[in-house]
């Protein structure tokens, strides 16, 4: 009886139930490794399932496989091999030597009946072949991630499951409401062909849950809503980082933050024209540290209400953004250490002048109203590199708090 599932529509498209299906979509015949084979059995036809796997040399190279090779336009189905038992931490890790789909239920690489046991702790962590392609009708069907929760210092969840597939065009489905630690780290990190990231749903974060999830994947331009209200630390860490052909942020709603959490998320993303809202008057340390750092096609910066800050909470925010000309106003009036340090370094387009003159007519300070009071390194380096060469009278790096200054550039 085939299964049903209790999700969206998106997930019910052609959904097998006999196990995870790779199917050959290149021109040639290869063949399937598999490591930890022991737990994993294949099946050409979905009714006769077997377990013999034997040592193939390729390129050189003494690989675990199916001995049978795939023909171009031939499927397999996989499967665990016997229901999930606590044996420490282990492999799921499937390497088709072709170009290749991947289609049916994660839950089939530990349950061979396809139904997850939420009593258990899964430690067998997915792994996928860098030659896939598709991967739209792969469901990870697990809701609740503390259910895989491996185990050991390196690996955890779902992280770096596709990590460097650069043939990958369509991800594969994400159902995860309830997240853990490191759950997606690097999960697609280095899928320089992936252009569209997957749905995530999750409201509540966990500590490195979306670590350096699509970094470097150089065409992603339609990236993921992100509508988690409630963060933890690091949990956005370098997300996007050096994902060159995004233009425009998704919005980011948390109006209370997290230490690090947003901490270089779009750094070098060089195409980005377009910030999120930035609505978070709760700070924490180093929470947007560099998220925009060296975003050279960047000419506005987003409103910062925030007027209590915490200690390094702008550090390096603008670095290296040589396009900004349009200037936040700063309203807080108690600083924090190292809260605006490095802000605007290396951003070329500021011009910053000592007094007022026809060119520079518009008024800066630090806080823009009211009188405030600094803190240890609070300025320390905040205008370094900026266009110092254009104006009359270069206040210096580093501003006095207090202090008016004018500029040619715009007060948002």
């Amino acid at each position: 009886m085939r299964k049903v599932y209790l999700v969206p529509q998106e997930f019910e498209e052609n959904i097998n139930d006999i196990g995870v299906k790779i199917t050959n979509i290149d021109s040639t015949a290869g063949y399937v490794e598999i490591d930890n084979s022991h737990y994993i059995n294949y099946s050409f036809d979905g009714i006769t399932w077997e377990s013999t796997y034997e040592w193939i040399t390729i390129d050189g190279v003494s690989k675990l496989c199916i001995p049978t090779q795939l023909q171009s336009g031939q499927s397999v189905y996989l499967k665990a091999a016997s229901s999930y038992t606590d044996v420490g931490y282990t492999n799921a890790y499937i390497n088709p030597q072709f170009k290749f789909n991947i289609e049916g239920d994660i839950v089939y690489l530990y349950e061979p009946n396809g139904i997850w046991d939420y009593t258990k702790t899964y430690k067998r962590h997915f792994i996928c072949g860098n030659k896939v392609v598709d991967a739209s009708k792969l469901i990870l069907s697990l809701e609740n991630l503390n259910n895989l929760n491996v185990i050991d210092s390196s690996y955890y969840g779902y992280y770096a499951s596709f990590k460097d597939c650069t043939e990958l065009i369509k991800p594969p489905k994400i159902k995860a409401k309830v997240l853990a630690s490191r759950c997606f780290q690097e999960m697609f990190s280095g899928c320089t062909s992936l252009t569209r990231a997957p749905q995530l749903s999750a409201t509540t974060l966990a500590p490195y849950c979306y670590y350096q999830m699509f970094k470097n994947c150089s065409a992603l331009t339609t990236p993921p809503v992100l509508p988690a209200t409630t963060l933890a630390a690091y949990c956005y860490y370098q997300m996007f980082n050096n994902c060159t052909a995004l233009a425009t942020a998704p919005q980011l709603p948390a109006t209370t933050l997290a230490s690090h959490c947003y901490e270089w998320m779009f750094s070098y993303c060089s195409s980005l024209a377009t910030t999120p809202n930035l609505p978070a008057t709760t700070l924490a340390t180093y929470c947007y540290r560099g998220i925009f750092s060296s975003c050279k096609a960047l000419t506005a910066a987003p409103s910062l209400p925030a007027t209590i800050l915490a200690d390094h909470c702008y550090y390096e925010m603008f670095k290296n953004c040589s396009a900004l000309i349009e200037l936040p106003e700063l309203p807080a009036t108690t600083l924090v250490n190292n809260c605006y340090e490095s802000m605007f370094y290396g951003c070329s387009s500021i011009c910053i002048n000592t007094y007022q003159t026809a060119e520079f007519n518009n008024i800066w300070r630090i806080p823009m109203t009211d009188t405030g009071v600094t803190a240890s390194n609070a300025l320390k380096n905040m205008l370094y590199m900026i266009n110092a060469s254009a104006v009359p009278s270069f206040p210096g790096v580093t501003p006095e708090i207090n202090t008016a200054y004018y500029t040619s550039n715009t007060i948002k």
